[in-house]
């Protein structure tokens, strides 16, 4: 008998899997597909023939294949979790906020004011006109007098007037919070002299009545009895000439 007969009676030889290889196979394909493994494990047993070891090694090639995409899925879906996005809630925006600008006011516990209905005059006219006091002090304030605490009168760099205070004496309150004082503004001179001029005094009018002021710009000048309250910012008035008699 020569090698190769020898050779051709061996018995065949088995391929041996392991428990984890059919394990896996039956968990990976289940059903029908374990029934597939447990027969492809049988013929293992019988003799080697081409086509069943050809088979046996697309069995083995497609459980690795069908292990690597299950193991490819489980990474892939764990990787996407882990990197899910973590965002911050969205902050509203801000509402645009509108500022109003705040009313001048002094800083002063007591201040005052000159309200004029007009800032035009005729030479030899008056305008009624009242000075506002703000008393921010929390108290009322008592002070002493004759007939008024203001006087408003018209100035300019050639003129100053002479404010004249009565000779009396009455009591005056200023309450707390805003009260107002009525004054009256001329157009004219404050005092003058019976007859003719006397310096700076001009020469009253019949029925002793002061001359009118020469045209032109004046400022309106705030004058008190004492230092009840800051003195404010004078106004401009202008003066125009006296209407002509027809």
């Amino acid at each position: 008998m020569t090698e190769r007969d020898r050779a051709t009676d061996r018995p065949p030889r088995q391929i041996r899997r392991s428990g984890w290889f059919e394990r896996g196979l039956s968990a990976v394909l289940g059903g029908h597909d374990g029934q597939y493994a447990t027969v492809a494990g049988a013929r293992g047993a019988m003799s080697p023939e081409p086509d069943v070891a050809r088979q046996r090694q697309i069995d083995v090639r497609s459980f690795i294949i069908v292990l690597a995409l299950f193991v490819a899925a489980c990474s892939s879906s764990s990787h996407i979790s882990s990197r899910r996005p973590q965002t911050a809630p969205a902050q509203p925006a801000p509402k645009p906020h509108t500022t109003l600008p705040a009313t001048p006011r002094s800083s002063a516990p007591v201040f005052a004011r000159v309200v004029l209905p007009s800032r035009i005059m005729t030479a030899g006219s008056s305008m009624s006109a009242r000075v506002v006091v703000e008393n921010n002090t929390g108290r009322a304030i008592h002070v002493s007098g004759c007939l008024t605490l203001f006087q408003v009168a018209l100035a300019s760099g050639k003129y100053q007037p002479a404010v004249a205070w009565p000779a009396c004496a009455q009591a005056f309150t200023i309450p707390v919070g805003q009260s107002s004082y009525p004054v009256t503004v001329r157009a004219s001179y404050l005092e003058c002299s019976a007859g003719r001029r006397q310096g700076a005094v001009r020469a009253c009018l019949p029925g002793r009545q002061p001359p009118p002021l020469p045209p032109g710009d004046y400022h309106a000048r705030l004058f008190q009895l004492g230092n009840l309250v800051p003195v404010p910012p004078a106004m401009t008035v202008r003066v125009t000439p006296p209407e002509s008699a027809p």
